[in-house]
Order: structure tokens, then C-alpha cells, then sequence
């Protein structure tokens, strides 16, 4: 069993049980829950994103079991690294990761892998907000690297084995592009939200790499798409957008954020 410690925590989000509380508290709207098969939300900083990765796991009737996917930012570790049986400890708490995690692996032909997740934030600033919304929930985090379509087909199937029968979550973790001005920045992230609102994972990876769209987590995304698709969703309802300018005001350089829900 291993333990993995917050490595971002007072940097990117806060790091004791009672800011981290304030703060989802602050932000979290009182809507209606709703099950849904996946989101995608965004990891930056809480200041820049908090707020809209909040809104999005907040409608959700999150279920016990929570399969993140995110980019490997670090390149540490396998091209496919999901982490094994163990916990993630947060401030409010260790989540547990749940066993299904190494029948994840298993199916996908791969080892257990801990050390690309050791330095990595995509995962781990989402971990308290779904522990907020779901005290006892289980997680199945996959750090992977931006590989082709047929890997997202392949691990969207792997956890639809890995999970039969039970009701999980599949939360893509992504920013959209980055660093460039608002005008360009909206204009790319605009054609790779139309693909992800069409359900067009193929469209989405084609459309990243033409357009030089820097959206770390395209390949999760895609994951996601696949996910939603092969258990029967046919859409993608947007909760919000954002850039980091919202916060900063540097619109000649920003980080787009984008949220969305595929019921």
C-alpha cells in the first residue's frame, strides 16, 4: 500500500482541512445533483479554476468510485501510469485509491505505476473537491502521456471492463490553450470545444494537433469522449468557460479553462 503525499497543496489549492472547506464552500452553488457519466474540469491553480472545476463536480451526484484521467505534465514514469493500491492523503483526508485501480492495469497490459503521479497536480487538486462532495469516495487516477486515439479506446474499455456492473465517474482533467492572447486563445479553444460538445474524439486529437492547440489534456479528454460514448451518452452540456485573464487581467497571455458534463 503506498501513500502518496500532496505535492502541490499551498500552492495550488490550500493546505489545511479548514481553507480548503471555506473555499468549495464559497464557490459551490446549491443545484440539483444529477448522475452523469463524465466531466471535464479544469486544473489550475484554485484562484484561476477553482471556481469552474467546482461548479462542475458540484452538480454531479458524484458515485463511489471516480476513475481521473490527466496529462503527465513531469514525463516521469509510463506512458500509461495508473496508480495502484494505496491512498492519496489531502487536507481533508486520505482517499482511498479503489482495488479496481489494478485490474485497471491488468487489463491494459500494464505495470502499476506511482512514480509519474509523485510530482503531478492534474489529479491531485481535483482529489479534495471530490472527497468534499463525496466524503468516501475511491479513486482511480491514470497519469498518461498525449498518445494516440486507439489508447483512448483501449482505456475507456479497460475501465468499463475493470468497473462492470457498478456505477463510476470518469473525470478528464484538462486546461485549454495556453499563453497566448485572449483572442487567439478563444478562437482555438472554440474549435476544440466544438469537438468535445459533438462527442468527436477523433475530431478533437486531429483538430489539437492542426491547430496547435496546447490543451494538456486533449488525450484525457478523448477518454472521456470514448467513455461517455460506449456506455450510451450522446452529449456535452458546457457549465462554463474561462481564462486566466478573468483573474489577472493579462489578456496577452492566458490559460483557457473550460467545464464540461456528459450526462
Amino acid at each position: 500500500m503506498t501513500l502518496r503525499h500532496p505535492c502541490v497543496a499551498d500552492m495550488f489549492y490550500p493546505g489545511n482541512h479548514e481553507a480548503v472547506r471555506n473555499f468549495l464552500r464559497s464557490v459551490s452553488l446549491d443545484s440539483e445533483k444529477s448522475p452523469a457519466r463524465c466531466a471535464v474540469v479544469p486544473h489550475a491553480g484554485w484562484v484561476y479554476s477553482g471556481e469552474l472545476a467546482a461548479a462542475v463536480l458540484g452538480c454531479i451526484a458524484i458515485p463511489g468510485k471516480v476513475v481521473m484521467v490527466g496529462p503527465n505534465h513531469t514525463g516521469l514514469g509510463s506512458a500509461i501510469a495508473i496508480f495502484g493500491a494505496g491512498q492519496w492523503r489531502t487536507p481533508l483526508g486520505d482517499a482511498a485509491v479503489a482495488p479496481e485501480a489494478e485490474t485497471l492495469a491488468q487489463h491494459l497490459g500494464v505495470q502499476p505505476d506511482v512514480t509519474a503521479h509523485q510530482r503531478e497536480h492534474s489529479l491531485e487538486v481535483l482529489v479534495p473537491m471530490l472527497q468534499y462532495f463525496r466524503p468516501d469516495v475511491q479513486i482511480l487516477p491514470v497519469a498518461t502521456a498525449a498518445l494516440q486515439h486507439d489508447a483512448a479506446i483501449a482505456i475507456a474499455r479497460a475501465v468499463h471492463e475493470s468497473l462492470a456492473g457498478q456505477s463510476y465517474l470518469l473525470v478528464a482533467s484538462t486546461d485549454m490553450n495556453h499563453f497566448e492572447a485572449r483572442s487567439v486563445s478563444d478562437h482555438k479553444n472554440a474549435l476544440a470545444m466544438e469537438r468535445i460538445e459533438a462527442l468527436d474524439s477523433v475530431g478533437l486529437l486531429s483538430v489539437v494537433e492542426q491547430e496547435n492547440i496546447s490543451m494538456c489534456g486533449a488525450f484525457a479528454t478523448a477518454v472521456a469522449i470514448e467513455s461517455a460514448r460506449l456506455r450510451g451518452g450522446h452529449s456535452a452540456r458546457q457549465v462554463g468557460y474561462t481564462d486566466s485573464a478573468a483573474k489577472n487581467g493579462d489578456t496577452s497571455s492566458v490559460v483557457g479553462y473550460a467545464g464540461y458534463i456528459l450526462p
